[in-house]
């Protein structure tokens, strides 16, 4: 599969800018729309933000405008259009790339791409739970505790 836009090189100078803000931005999930979909509102009572990973169509605004409206079109995105905080948001912090990564700074991804970004997410979120060999341990080792009461679980030297 190709892709919709050239593949960049090099990072912009305006998306450099807008990673530090992304990563320093308080957003909350809304609605998860899909597996590259989330709907983002800043706290407290902001307009909430539809934004898609892999793609600039809803989460661009023009390089030279710095206040990052709500986009309100799905076309694809002219070549003066950089990612927007929201969709670097998600990048970062939602599918958890480094702030290094060439995916942040592409104005499309490919097939490939969005299989990849799918893949750290699931992994992440699921990597905890099998890489912890003590927490098998310790849910073996709680007794049981009568009816109407919790058992208590044994308390490891990293607990405290």
């Amino acid at each position: 599969m190709s892709r919709a836009a050239p593949l960049r090189r090099a990072c912009p100078d305006a998306v450099r800018a807008r990673i530090p803000v992304a990563q320093a931005t308080r957003l909350h999930v809304v609605q998860v729309l899909g597996p590259t979909a989330f709907v983002v509102r800043a706290p407290p009572h902001a307009a909430a933000i539809a934004t898609l990973a892999g793609t600039d169509a809803p989460g661009a605004v023009p390089a030279a405008d710095s206040t990052d409206p709500p986009a309100t079109t799905s076309l694809p995105p002219p070549p003066n259009l950089q990612p927007r905080k929201f969709k670097l948001w998600v990048m970062i912090k939602m599918f958890r790339v480094p702030a290094e990564s060439e995916l942040l700074y592409q104005t499309s991804l490919v097939e490939r791409e969005v299989a990849e970004l799918l893949d750290r997410r699931r992994a992440k979120s699921i990597a905890p739970l099998e890489s912890d060999p003590s927490s098998a341990a310790r849910a073996s080792a709680t007794t049981k505790a009568p009816p109407g009461q919790v058992a208590r679980r044994p308390v490891d030297p990293g607990d405290v």
